[in-house]
């Protein structure tokens, strides 16, 4: 009886070990995942997030709004047709790693994505190991704007998308190369992030996925960040799509904007 006992308590202990194990690999940074395509399972949930009445009920205080910014264009910059959104950012960056579950979010509202990968950020800089996702072999697909993103480092401080010298111009003259940047049809820029990525560095995909599916501090500022986004995006596009660009929310933000800036004139030129 004894030594049954003894292997019926190793047997729980195995168990138990798997079970700590089970937990560390889906709330814990897994570097072995890097550059590896995301699972269907996570995209479908940003997918499904991104269109909650959840994420819309976020509105942005004037703090929040006082990181956009109004590029002096008298027309919307297009490509191919649509208002651009031109992205820089670096994959070692924590705040771009923050910052680009915000753009997801936003962007699929409007379109959708392939070739998405898994990314952290540098061990080396602050709030390292922030999990995030790379641009860098995206394609973005959508019938009201361009997404045009750079990520001008790898995770080691390497060259990786080099952006064209103009727009190396325009993200020196608007940010002094700081990142992440987001520049919206022209008009609308923003430099920075309102996300903090102490809230998630060292985690999971896996969990900040379920943060994003709960009342958390880290949900809060993703789409309160995405929000503000959307709002410039439908500034832009002549309010396209109606789902999205007639949601209450949003038109508060476009209110806020309209003040903000004075109700500026937006001429779609092509």
């Amino acid at each position: 009886m004894r030594s049954l006992r003894n292997v019926g308590f190793a047997f729980i202990g195995f168990i138990a070990i798997l079970v700590v194990f089970g937990v560390y690999e889906s709330y814990f940074t897994a570097t072995s995942a890097i550059g590896d395509p995301i699972s269907n399972n996570i995209y479908y949930k940003l997918e499904a997030y991104s269109n909650s009445n959840f994420s819309y009920s976020f509105v942005p205080s004037s703090i929040d709004m006082s990181t956009i910014k109004v590029y002096n264009s008298s027309y919307i910059a297009k490509y191919e047709g649509k208002p651009d959104i031109i992205y820089i950012g670096a994959e070692w960056c924590p705040y771009c790693g923050a910052d680009r579950w915000a753009i997801i979010i936003t962007l699929l509202r409007f379109g959708n994505f392939s070739g998405l990968d898994y990314m952290l950020s540098s061990t080396n800089d602050i709030y390292p190991n922030t999990p995030t996702f790379t641009f860098s072999n995206s394609t973005y697909n959508s019938k009201y704007v361009s997404f045009i993103p750079y990520e001008f480092e790898n995770r080691e401080g390497e060259p990786l998308n080099t952006p064209p010298y103009y727009i190396q111009y325009l993200w020196k003259g608007l940010a002094n190369n700081s990142i992440p940047f987001v520049y919206i049809g022209g008009y609308y820029y923003q430099t920075g992030t309102i996300i903090n990525p102490g809230l998630i560095n060292g985690k999971s995909w896996n969990y900040v996925i379920d943060q994003l599916g709960s009342n958390t501090e880290f949900a809060k500022q993703v789409y309160t960040e995405a929000n503000m986004l959307t709002a410039e995006i439908c500034k832009v596009n002549g309010n396209q799509p109606s789902n999205v660009c007639k949601n209450p929310t949003i038109l508060q933000i476009e209110k806020m904007l309209s003040i903000q800036f004075e109700d500026l004139e937006i001429d779609d030129k092509s």
